[in-house]
């Protein structure tokens, strides 16, 4: 038999539901709009391979726990995810490629893929919408499922280690998707492409074994016993992330700006999916960064080093750009306690008559809360691979934009101007590195520094932790050496 000889497969196959909205895009199409979803000739949307490839090897290398020194693994991982010439070797020859043993198939979106155009702007430094910077994009709603197929060939050549750190490695994925740790498409950092495993079967199967080999030919190789997959083995999660999840009330109103394309109605609306109101990643993103970069410019850091490494780096240059660690999710608004969307009528003042300019009405419909003190908006945010001791500083910035939104210092989506999407704190909790801290605003209590900060755990240090990681931060923006919080 030959030493390339396929003598058995790792199979998965399963569903993967979005849990906010995907882009996937396949560039200009006939409606004219700047990003379309990628469809099949039936109109169907789907996740290429190639995109869910890039997604999983990525996630692989930035979160499994890795022996970098084991050079073993280290070739192992290559035959598994594939590898192209070194281009640091002298000679090239078929020696120094290997092909993936990993296989994956384009996932295609079920009946229940819902596809809406979305409109963005970009928001200058001045808070105000850059005019040469409007675009749409069409994106899949939540809720939508794609099918998911994995393929890893086992070969001849691979001895029992290898086909151990294959299975290692493809559990690990499973794991991942099944946690919702991996989102897919454009824009992840602003909350698009979040994505969680609903269900799936996994298979081992043998060429050695004449019944397997009919499992495979036949295409019924699901009929055998799927393995159990809390009993495999798989790569641990190295580090871990850095998670604020807080909830608010809405003092006033709040409007993230939607333009309906029915001219009977309002000009503007609250932005919303098929499901309800929704608070978009990328509105909650701008105003976090903008609000992290006033900090440290006021604590006399440098702002545009540290907003860099903490958001990443969009320059001109490709060699210099790098992606953020700080991920804003786009999360549903609760309507349980009730939300009130009325049309409101504005008009333009001129500011040298002071009267009315003619042709200038237009209406608006923001959100209302019912009941004041009610949970309805939920702000989640995280840094990803934070490590303690090292990203204190990290953790402290995005303390501090937790305590501008919290006291309604920061508001969020349009016109801020005349008092809307400004956000009052409700409780809010801290995790990292497998320990969390909670706040919570004390009830009937006006002023937003009336809380109480505590530790599930019992830590009675809890409050000390917290201003730590506020101290790094103050001692970052002096020159001065970090210090575990």
């Amino acid at each position: 038999m030959d030493k390339s000889s396929v003598i058995g497969k790792l199979l998965f196959q399963g569903e993967i539901m979005l849990e906010s909205p995907l882009i996937i895009g396949g560039g200009l199409d006939n409606d004219g709009v700047d990003i379309s979803v990628l469809k099949n000739s039936d109109g169907k949307a789907y996740i290429p391979a190639t995109s869910l490839a890039g997604a999983l090897r990525h996630y692989f290398y930035n979160n499994a726990d890795l022996d970098t020194a084991n050079k073993e693994i280290n070739q192992q991982l290559k035959y598994f995810w594939g590898d192209d010439y070194d281009n640091d070797k002298e000679s090239e020859s078929d020696s120094d490629m290997y092909q993936s043993a990993l296989f994956i198939s384009d996932a295609y979106a079920k009946e229940n893929a819902k596809i809406r155009i979305r409109d963005g702007v970009k928001i200058s430094e001045k808070g105000i919408v850059d005019k040469d910077n409007k675009f749409d994009y069409e994106v899949v709603e939540r809720g939508a499922t794609f099918n998911l197929k994995l393929e890893v060939n086992l070969r001849q050549e691979y001895n029992e280690e290898k086909n151990k750190t294959f299975e290692k490695t493809l559990v690990f994925l499973i794991r991942a998707l099944e946690k919702g740790a991996i989102s897919i498409g454009a824009m992840t950092t602003k909350g698009f492409g979040k994505c969680r495993l609903v269900g799936g079967k996994y298979y081992k199967l043998d060429f050695r074994n004449g019944r397997d080999v009919l499992y495979w030919l036949s295409g019924k190789w699901n009929d055998k016993m799927p393995e159990k997959l809390e009993a495999l083995e798989a790569f641990d999660t190295k580090g871990g992330d850095f998670v604020i999840d807080s909830w608010f009330s809405i003092k006033n109103s709040l409007i993230v700006r939607s333009y309906p394309g029915n001219p009977e109605d309002p000009d503007a609306v609250h932005i919303s999916d098929s499901r309800g109101y929704v608070l978009p990643g990328t509105s909650v993103r701008g105003a976090v960064r903008h609000r992290a970069k006033r900090i440290i410019k006021t604590l006399g850091g440098n702002e545009e080093s540290l907003i860099k490494q903490l958001f990443g780096d969009v320059s001109k240059k490709p060699k210099e750009k790098t992606k953020s660690r700080v991920t804003v999710d786009e999360t549903p608004i609760k309507e349980e306690d009730g939300i009130i969307s009325e049309v409101q009528s504005r008009i333009k003042i001129d500011r040298f008559t002071g009267g009315t300019v003619g042709g200038a009405l237009f209406d608006t419909m923001p959100l209302w809360p019912k009941k004041p003190d009610s949970k309805m908006v939920n702000l989640r945010f995280s840094i990803k691979n934070w490590k303690k001791g090292i990203d204190d500083w990290q953790a402290g910035l995005l303390l501090l934009v937790l305590k501008d939104l919290w006291c309604g210092d920061l508001a969020i989506g349009g016109e801020k101007g005349i008092g809307r999407g400004v956000l009052e704190g409700q409780e809010a909790r801290i995790t990292f590195e497998g320990q969390s801290i909670d706040i919570v605003r004390d009830k009937g209590q006006e002023d937003c520094s009336r809380i109480s900060v505590t530790s599930p755990a019992g830590d009675n240090n809890a409050e000390g932790i917290l201003q730590g990681f506020v101290k790094d931060l103050v001692a970052k923006c002096n020159g001065g050496e970090c210090h575990a919080g």
